[in-house]
């Protein structure tokens, strides 16, 4: 992997081109590589902004193919702007994930989706900043993003369906629905184990699949103490035989803006009647556990066993 790496970085530095906004033709699937896919007749090279515009609500998702002889698209210093449904493949690897060798190489992508449908990556993504204004993202093959910022309405389809290559510095989720009587739609899903350094859930849920372990190191929640319903809270619904670990918790009650003393403690299963919290922000069959600072720690006790593992 890392010569592998090593390799796309010197692919890079021997592009010589001035910067500019490249634009892909609208409503066509095909190959990256292929100049006639591009508005102005030329593959996007580094220093050039690359953009893919919206298409008409019903039409299908375009498929884009970036097969480069395991050599990548590589602009680390770029933007990729998707204003559109779309999946990216590795044609070479003949749906087979396990010989996918191309991968995106990008400083900041956008992946707002199009037409109530997500972005789907079917190739390994490199990036410091992945964002999303509408519906977001799903990733079948393993990533390394430092920041995941899932921000505005209808954050409805994002998916770690595969695991990080590298921890994720931060995952920021906000559906910007609340506290105004809306209901959540969005989710952030998460399908394969991760490590994220610190995650802020505001508005939104986030949701573990089944056999997964998470760990966090510090989780911030945001408690909604006066909404109309629970539909409007943001739970953390944990599947089967799933964990959560997380090193420190914090809770920031919306209405004052006070972040909850911690003490130490171990929170465990949601549905303990032990529990004292004012709304539940834990559902489903799994269990998650705070090894560090928590408000639980007269409802639990801290075992040797329970973290670290």
């Amino acid at each position: 992997m890392n010569t592998k790496h090593t390799i796309w970085c010197l692919q890079a530095l021997t592009y010589q081109a001035d910067a500019a906004d490249i634009n892909w033709v609208e409503d066509m699937s095909g190959d990256w590589f292929n100049n006639t896919n591009w508005v102005q007749d030329q593959v996007p090279l580094p220093g050039d902004r690359v953009l893919f515009t919206d298409s008409q609500i019903f039409d299908p998702p375009l498929e884009v193919n970036i097969d480069n002889a395991g050599l990548g698209v590589v602009q680390f210093n770029d933007s990729l702007l998707l204003n559109d449904k779309i999946v990216f493949v590795d044609a070479s690897a003949g749906g087979q994930p396990e010989d996918v060798d191309d991968g995106l190489f990008f400083d900041v992508i956008q992946a707002n989706g199009g037409g109530g449908v997500e972005v789907v990556f079917n190739v390994p993504v490199t990036a410091n900043l992945m964002s999303s204004i509408r519906h977001g993202a799903v990733f079948n093959q393993p990533f390394s993003i430092d920041v995941i910022e899932a921000i505005s309405k209808h954050q409805d389809k994002w998916q770690l369906n595969a695991p990080g290559i590298t921890p994720i510095k931060r995952l920021f989720i906000d559906e910007d629905r609340g506290p105004d009587g809306d209901t959540i739609d969005g989710f952030f899903q998460i399908n394969a184990d991760q490590t994220i350094n610190d995650l802020e859930l505001v508005w939104g849920s986030l949701q573990v699949g089944p056999d997964v372990t998470l760990t966090i190191g510090h989780l911030i929640y945001h408690v909604f103490t006066e909404q109309p319903d629970n539909n409007n809270l943001s739970p953390i619904i944990i599947g089967e035989n799933s964990r959560i670990q997380v090193e420190k918790l914090s809770l920031i009650d919306v209405l004052s803006g006070d972040v909850i003393t911690t003490e130490n403690g171990t929170l465990g299963s949601a549905d303990n009647p032990d529990v004292d919290i004012n709304s539940p922000i834990v559902e489903g069959a799994g269990i998650i556990v705070v090894c560090g600072p928590s408000i639980f720690a007269n409802n639990f006790d801290q075992s040797p066993e329970t973290c670290g593992n």
